[in-house]
Formats: structure tokens, C-alpha cells, sequence
């Protein structure tokens, strides 16, 4: 555990450097905050239904900027000899990669929460009563656990002998491909990125918080499976 935490203060120390944290970070809040110049009524939705919406639809470009920033990470690393020269001082390439995930999964969903916050503040800016925030604050959550599903799936792009520039565009392009098809067709089971179409057609759902609770578990279920996945690949790769 200490091993981790230490990788995980250099990985984020090298996000910061490289100012790769704050735009992980801001990216998310950004498309909270930008809901509110899109009037709900183009989405043909009530207020806080069409923030909803867009913020998903912003999330879908947030989250695949952050899945190319992870992998095309990881890939540089391997490909400086980083990783090598940590595994050759018996540092578990595992080690690395789950480090790496944590916190660019942690500023990410940060960030999500953040932005889901800015969303729901401005949809209610205009309302006179003010609704229910429960059903949106779980279908964040969803989403946020899509979100990781995405960002594993960029471990194992960048676990792969593949350039970091590579990596980057393949990554953005499932990313981006992936959320979007959750965005486009309505939740119709828990898949791991259900959360992120849940958020999108929030009014469509007769029980959102248990759709949202149903996504977040299987999402996590593929988080993990993604991880063990990432970890088998980079074990078996030549660095």
C-alpha cells in the first residue's frame, strides 16, 4: 500500500507539472458550467432534464480526452523505459499502472462532480421551485463509474506496443465512440456505461436511482476486469 501511494504521488506530481491535471480537472466543470448557456428547450426537455443531457453529452468529449491522456501516458512510460527501469528495482509494472489509474480516475470523477454540480446549479437558477437533486446526483455517479470503465479500458490501449501518439487517438476515438452510443441509445439495462445514458434521458427513466445503482455495480465489475486485463497485457509485454 505505501509502494502505491508513493507511485501515486509521482504520477500526480508529474500530472501537475504538466498542467495534464488541471485540464483533467476542468474539463468536466467546464461542460457543467457551459449547460447553461444551452437553453433546456432545444433537448425538448424541462430544466433540469436538459442540463442533464448536455452535460452528458459534454462528458462524452471530457472523459475521451482523459482516456488519451492515460494511455498515451502509460505508453511513454513504457517507452522511455520507465517502467523497466522501476521493474528492474523489483516495482511490480502493476504497481505503475493501478497508480496511474487512481489518479487520473480520481481527478477525473472529481471533476465529474464537480461539473454535475455547476450543471444542476444553473438549471435551477430560473426555477421556481426547486426539484428533487437525488435522481441526478445518482445518475453522476453512474456516469462517473462509466467514465472509469473507459479509462481502464485506455490502460490496456496503453499497455500495448503501440507509439504514445497512437495510443492517444486510438484511446480518444473508443472513448468518445463508446459514450457516445450510451448517450445516443436510451438505458435499457445496467451495461457498464448505462450511467452516462441514464444521465442523458434522465426523464425517461420511471426509477433512476436504481438504474443508476444497477450501472454503477456492473460498471465497476468491468472496472475491475479491465484492470486485470491492463495488468496481463503490460505483464506480457517486452518493455
Amino acid at each position: 500500500m505505501n509502494r502505491l501511494l508513493a507511485l501515486a504521488g509521482l504520477a500526480a506530481h508529474e500530472l501537475w507539472i504538466s498542467y495534464r491535471l488541471l485540464l483533467l480537472l476542468t474539463l468536466p466543470l467546464l461542460g457543467g458550467l457551459a449547460v447553461g448557456a444551452i437553453p433546456a428547450e432545444l433537448a425538448g426537455l424541462r430544466a433540469v432534464d436538459g442540463a442533464a443531457r448536455w452535460y452528458a453529452i459534454s462528458l462524452c468529449a471530457s472523459v475521451g480526452i482523459g482516456a488519451a491522456v492515460v494511455s498515451a501516458t502509460l505508453a511513454a512510460e513504457r517507452r522511455r523505459g520507465t517502467i523497466a527501469w522501476m521493474a528492474v528495482r523489483a516495482v511490480p509494472r502493476s504497481a505503475v499502472q493501478l497508480a496511474w489509474f487512481v489518479v487520473v480516475g480520481g481527478v477525473m470523477v472529481v471533476g465529474i462532480a464537480l461539473g454535475a454540480a455547476a450543471a444542476w446549479l444553473t438549471a435551477i437558477e430560473q426555477l421556481a421551485e426547486i426539484p428533487d437533486a437525488g435522481p441526478l446526483v445518482a445518475a453522476t455517479v453512474a456516469a462517473a463509474a462509466a467514465a472509469l470503465v473507459v479509462l481502464a479500458g485506455a490502460m490496456i490501449v496503453g499497455a500495448l506496443p503501440l507509439p504514445p501518439a497512437v495510443a492517444s487517438v486510438l484511446s480518444l476515438l473508443l472513448g468518445v465512440g463508446i459514450l457516445a452510443s450510451a448517450v445516443v441509445v436510451p438505458l435499457t439495462a445496467p451495461l457498464p456505461t448505462g450511467g452516462l445514458g441514464l444521465l442523458a434521458n434522465l426523464s425517461r427513466s420511471t426509477r433512476p436511482i436504481a438504474d443508476a445503482l444497477q450501472s454503477t455495480g456492473t460498471a465497476l465489475v468491468a472496472v475491475a476486469f479491465l484492470l486485470l486485463l491492463a495488468v496481463v497485457t503490460l505483464d506480457r509485454a517486452d518493455l
